[in-house]
């Protein structure tokens, strides 16, 4: 695949031009991490953070989400805004566990006698690249 073709399926995952461009570089450069697959596989993580962003303090301020939480902090003068960033944060915080404990390929250090795992990088058609897809906790967000 050519960098540019590299550069729009980066920018078709979110990445700002700029990223895209480095990431486009990195993924041909790099011989053992899959940069396009790990942002492939974040993509749908971010687009969930976003919707904290986005769409969250007007789905509050309108009434389509209600909860006796969101309630009760609004009632104690918590902005839709105030509450849709811990909300954000609280999922970041998750996404970003999960990712790890994924991408690390133990669930806990100090098991050496346990099976672990390692994700891998496969083209469409199937085949193993021999790149991983590690470290996507530092991905998000973006």
């Amino acid at each position: 695949m050519t960098r540019e073709e590299l550069e729009e399926k980066f920018i078709a995952l979110g990445l700002p031009e700029g990223a895209a461009k480095h990431y486009a570089k990195r993924e041909q450069q790099d011989k053992n991490f899959a940069w396009l697959a790990a942002y492939h596989f974040v993509y749908r993580l971010n687009e969930d953070l976003r919707f904290f962003d986005d769409t969250y303090p007007d789905m509050l301020r309108d009434g389509r989400i209600t909860t006796s939480e969101t309630t009760a902090l609004m009632e104690a003068g918590a902005t839709p805004e105030q509450i849709a960033d811990f909300a954000y944060q609280i999922a970041l915080e998750s996404y970003c566990s999960v990712l790890q404990l994924i991408t690390n390929g133990c669930a806990e250090y100090d098991t050496e006698d346990f099976p672990s795992w390692e994700l891998v990088e496969r083209t469409p058609d199937g085949e193993f690249t021999g790149r991983v897809v590690t470290e996507m906790q530092d991905l998000i967000p973006y």
